[in-house]
């Protein structure tokens, strides 16, 4: 038909765009599989396409993950060694990633990630595991007096914290979508200090030519000291 599907059920993933006068290929991608697909591997299609897990009604942003899951990795560091500065530089990625966003769930969501990175530093990497089990504890004994809304809340922090302290097992791909993330925010950086700097140059450049604009009279002051020398 016309969207290419030949079989049924088939996983299709729409990306943002499309309208009647759009060439379905650009925007349909669509899951290949066999005849029989298991659920896992919606859910990996799923989170390749949309950048996040979605679970029980909490977030993951999958990128941010396997940060955490490097950042993990270099144990608990001295304060000015090698390791700590690589952990450093993973929490200032997911930071400015976090800002560079405008798209929920990543900046709201980029938030609470941000904090597990700075109290993990400052608290040891065992922060997220005696953190999960106080929100858990607090959740079990008190689930029935809070709302739905407190409850998402409580549900999120544990699925955020979860990933440093059940950290996955990262690929070697992620660790390059990590270097190419990096190296990309690195870029987007000096980008905007130079648009900072460039307009206040330009700012002068016309200035200049509005003064050699200025048109110059000139005086014959020659003359005029002859003419008064000879009244004289």
């Amino acid at each position: 038909n016309t969207l290419g599907v030949r079989k049924f059920p088939s996983y299709l993933f729409v990306s943002k765009g499309m309208d009647r006068y759009s060439k379905f290929s650009d925007h349909l991608t669509q899951l290949e599989g066999g005849d029989s697909l298991e659920m896992s591997d919606v859910e990996t299609f799923i989170e390749d396409k949309v950048g996040f897990r979605l679970g029980n009604d909490v977030f993951s942003i999958v990128f941010f993950d396997s940060v955490a899951s490097r950042f993990v990795s270099y144990g608990d560091t001295a304060p000015w060694s090698s390791d700590r500065l690589k952990q450093r530089i993973l929490q200032l990625l997911v930071r400015f990633s976090t800002i560079v966003s405008f798209k929920e769930p990543f900046s709201s969501i980029g938030k609470l990630y941000n904090r597990a990175f700075s109290m993990s530093l400052a608290n040891g990497m065992d922060y997220s595991e005696n953190q999960v089990k106080k929100l858990q504890k607090k959740l079990d004994l008190k689930k029935h007096e809070l709302s739905d809304e407190k409850i998402h809340e409580f549900q999120q922090k544990i699925s955020i914290l979860k990933s440093f302290e059940e950290p996955k097992e990262n690929t070697a791909e992620d660790d390059k979508q990590i270097f190419i993330h990096a190296a990309l925010h690195f870029g987007l950086a000096i980008a905007t200090i130079l648009l900072i700097i460039l307009p206040a140059a330009d700012e002068e450049t016309e200035e200049e030519e509005v003064i050699n604009a200025e048109p110059v009279v000139a005086k014959a002051v020659g003359g005029d000291y002859k003419s008064t020398k000879k009244s004289s």
